[in-house]
Formats: structure tokens, C-alpha cells, sequence
């Protein structure tokens, strides 16, 4: 990619030139780059900021008329992944770009730019630590090291703000200049793209007739971008039957993950040297590995296989099964005994209330009859006693 600031423009004339090399004129000077073009997936994107082309103007080596789109947004700047961060909708230009990235799974991404003249990596957002910053670090090492003067570390620009000497012409970008919502931090993100960006002159807008001398100087490290991404490692993630497991993530020395896509394959570039890789996958067991990758060779191929997952909170499938079924029985039989006690104090507390009910009703009746009686026994003494009366009184009225 190329063009992000319009004022810059030797990129994008870099990467025209790249189309119209011919594979013939390539074959003719080493046989292997044909096989390379044939076999690498190769998107360019000569000029992300075509606005600011227009704006520009050549032979100003220092000016920021044209580095922003027709909008006036710098669009190194705009390139967040999450809506939280970002104030405003992304500029149209940015939105492409993002979808380009997210969309198409690369494995390598070179953006050019101008003003200096060395290879920066990720991050330019400040205070970031960077997982793969061997890998990064030895992505942009290759580039200047295939650049005539651009891994000697002298920039050479009397116009840069850049002073000093910069070991092998490789910074990391926030050593630079940092901001957030940058490109390449969003490629390597949001993307799983490693990406370094090139300052490929100190003029940000050199004269025309200077072209082919920059042409000369960068494309030996362009064409070296297409062999590095045939290197790290390779392979595909199946399970026993043979079946490919999309989506399975591969972590990079515990750190940077990548993921695998249709047909199980994957590759992430690897700095030379061991690298430890973890495969991960729902449903089956983790599976890790130690690689070699060589600087001189082509990406190592590997099959990870995986086996089901036995495991239950890191214990052996048929242990917590095991343990699971006793403790349901053990819990069933608790559950029956207590019932049981339930049931049978149930029925006794019935009972006692089933007595104390009937007793009651007997000492009911008993004091009702009781009660009746002595109803009785009074009358029988009022009738008596008037019956009584009145026989004396009939009496006394004979004598």
C-alpha cells in the first residue's frame, strides 16, 4: 500500500512500476521470482489518499499541503477498530482500507511513505507492548538490509526533524512519532497482518527524473517482501478422522494469535530461531508445539491433529463423570432417607392431632350431657316444688 499522505507520493510510483514488471524480465534475472508471482496472492493499492496526490505539489521536499484528504483528516490517524475510541465516522477512504484488511486475511502488509528514510514497525500508539516485536523487528530488518544505504542507519536528511544515527535503519514507529489510530496498528490488531512502513526517500515529493534512481534503490527490498512471506510456518488443524477445523486459534509464543481459515490451513511469519505454538479449539484437547524456522527457507509445514477433549476442569473425562454419578446416587438415597423422615414424622404428628381431636370431642359430648342433666334435675325440683305448693294449699283449704 501506498499514498496514505498525498504528499508523499514516491510510493505510489513504486508500486505502478511493480505492476508493470514483467515476469519474463524477473525469470530472466532469477528463475524463482516467477514461481513466487505464481504462487503468492499479491493485492496493491497503489494510492490510498488520491486527493491529496492532487493537492500536492513536486519538488516540495517539506510541505503538508496535500498530506490529508479532501476532508482536511490526516488518515494515518483515523484507523480505529473500536467505536468507543474514535469521536467521528471513520473517512470513507479509512472505512475501504479496514475492510480490505479485516476481509481478506494477509500475511504480510508493506505500506510506503516518505519524508526519512528507514523501516519502522508497530506500534506507533505510545506505551504498547509489542508480542511479536522479534518477528516485526526482523520483517523491516530484511528491508533495509536489501536497501543500498537505508540499513547503514545515516538517514542523510538535512530536512528530517530525525536525528542520530538509527541502528540498521529500523525504529519502532512510536520511537518516531506516535499517535494512535495509525494503519498498521490496525492491521496488526484488527488484521493479524504484520505491517512496517518504509520511508522510502527524504523528499516527500522529489522531481520526476529522480524516480529511477528511487526505483533501483527499493526494488530488490520490495521483491524481498514476496519471499518472506513463503517463510514462518505453515500447516493445517484436523482431528483424528482427518476433518479440517476452521476457526481453531493458533497463539504465537503465547502471545500473537492467528486463525485458521477454510481447509484448516493457517501461516504466520516467524522471525528465524524456536518458536512455541498452542493450538486451540472448542470440543478438543490443546495441542503445543516447538517449531525451527530457518532465515534460508521456505515456511515449515505442519499438521496439528486434534483429539477430543476429555477433559473437565483439567481432569480426565471419566474420573469427573465417575465422581459425578456417585455424587448423584449419594444425593438420590439422602433424599429418599429424608423423605422417609419426613413422611413418618408426618403421619405421627396426624395421629396425635387425629387423639387430641378426638379427646376433645369426648370431653365435649361428656360436659354437654353433663350440662343437660343438671337442666334436668333443676326442672324436676321447680315442677316438684310448685306441685307441692299447691297440694298444701288445696289442704289447707279442706280443713
Amino acid at each position: 500500500m501506498a499514498g496514505i499522505h498525498g504528499n508523499a507520493p514516491v510510493g505510489t510510483e513504486l508500486l505502478l512500476e511493480v505492476c508493470c514488471l514483467s515476469v519474463h524480465q524477473l525469470w530472466q534475472e532469477c528463475g524463482y521470482y516467477q514461481g513466487l508471482i505464481n504462487e503468492t496472492r499479491i493485492v496493491i493499492l497503489p494510492s490510498i489518499n488520491p486527493d491529496g496526490r492532487e493537492q500536492a505539489k513536486e519538488k516540495e521536499c517539506i510541505s503538508n499541503v496535500g498530506m490529508t484528504n479532501a476532508n482536511g483528516k490526516d488518515l494515518d490517524t483515523d484507523f480505529f477498530g473500536n467505536a468507543s475510541q474514535r469521536s467521528a465516522e471513520p473517512q470513507p477512504e479509512t472505512r475501504a482500507v479496514m475492510d480490505l484488511i479485516q476481509e481478506k486475511g494477509y500475511t504480510l502488509s508493506v505500506a510506503l511513505d516518505g519524508g526519512s528514510l528507514l523501516v519502522t514497525y508497530p506500534y506507533d500508539k505510545p506505551v504498547q507492548p509489542v508480542e511479536n516485536e522479534s518477528t516485526l523487528r526482523y520483517l523491516a530488518t530484511v528491508y533495509a538490509n536489501n536497501h543500498p544505504t537505508m540499513h547503514l542507519g545515516d538517514t542523510g536528511c538535512p530536512n528530517s526533524s530525525q536525528m542520530g544515527n538509527i541502528p540498521e535503519g529500523v525504529l519502532r514507529a512510536a520511537e518516531r512519532h506516535s499517535h494512535m489510530g495509525s494503519m498498521k496498528d490496525f492491521s496488526v490488531d484488527f488484521g493479524h497482518c504484520p505491517e512496517i512502513t518504509v520511508y522510502t526517500s527524504c523528499c516527500l515529493f522529489p522531481q520526476a527524473d529522480q524516480l529511477s534512481v528511487l526505483w533501483a534503490e527499493n526494488r530488490k527490498s520490495l521483491l524481498s517482501m514476496l519471499v518472506e512471506v513463503h517463510k514462518g510456518i505453515r500447516g493445517i488443524v484436523k482431528d483424528k478422522s482427518g476433518k479440517p477445523i476452521v476457526g481453531a486459534m493458533i497463539v504465537l509464543n503465547g502471545g500473537v494469535q492467528v486463525f485458521t481459515s477454510e481447509g484448516g490451513y493457517f501461516h504466520a511469519l516467524l522471525s528465524p530461531g524456536s518458536h512455541n505454538i498452542e493450538a486451540v479449539a472448542e470440543g478438543y484437547q490443546q495441542q503445543r508445539q516447538e517449531v525451527i524456522v530457518s532465515s534460508f527457507e521456505a515456511a515449515s509445514s505442519i499438521i496439528i491433529e486434534f483429539d477430543m477433549d476429555n477433559r473437565i476442569f483439567g481432569l480426565p473425562r471419566e474420573l469427573v463423570v465417575a465422581t459425578a454419578a456417585a455424587a448423584m446416587t449419594a444425593l438420590t438415597i439422602t433424599a429418599c432417607i429424608i423423605w422417609c423422615v419426613c413422611s413418618a414424622k408426618s403421619n405421627r404428628q396426624k395421629d396425635g392431632f387425629h387423639r387430641l381431636r378426638q379427646h376433645r370431642d369426648d370431653y365435649d359430648d361428656e360436659i354437654r350431657l353433663t350440662s343437660m342433666g343438671s337442666k334436668k334435675s333443676l326442672l324436676s325440683h321447680e315442677f316438684q316444688d310448685e306441685s307441692e305448693s299447691d297440694e298444701d294449699t288445696l289442704y289447707a283449704n279442706k280443713l
